[in-house]
């Protein structure tokens, strides 16, 4: 009987040095949040002046300049002339020569 008090006193003992909550927040200095805080979906130091316009916090800035892309050149495609009536082309890339089909 003895062991079994000893057993509960030492269960109830234990117990209460466990707890899910400490009974006080420790007055400790608050850590930085991990989420940076945006404003209208703009990133940090812009905000949302007009439909879809982000802006620098501070005023409005001038329109961005986008200058067209210049047209590209390119290369034409040479084709061979066509084979006369009655001939047909050697199937090999690049051999510019007509067969007579028999």
């Amino acid at each position: 009987m003895k062991s079994f008090g000893a057993a509960i006193a030492l269960v109830f003992a234990t117990a209460g040095a466990a707890s899910a909550m400490p009974a006080a927040p420790a007055a400790t200095a608050r850590a930085a949040a991990p989420i940076v805080l945006v404003r209208d979906g703009c990133g940090p130091g812009f905000h949302r002046a007009g439909p879809g316009e982000c802006v620098p916090n501070g005023g409005r800035v001038g329109p961005r300049v986008v200058e067209p892309v210049g047209p590209r050149v390119v290369e034409p495609v040479r084709l061979p002339p066509p084979c006369p009536r009655g001939y047909y082309r050697d199937p090999r890339p690049g051999v510019p020569l007509c067969y007579p089909r028999f």
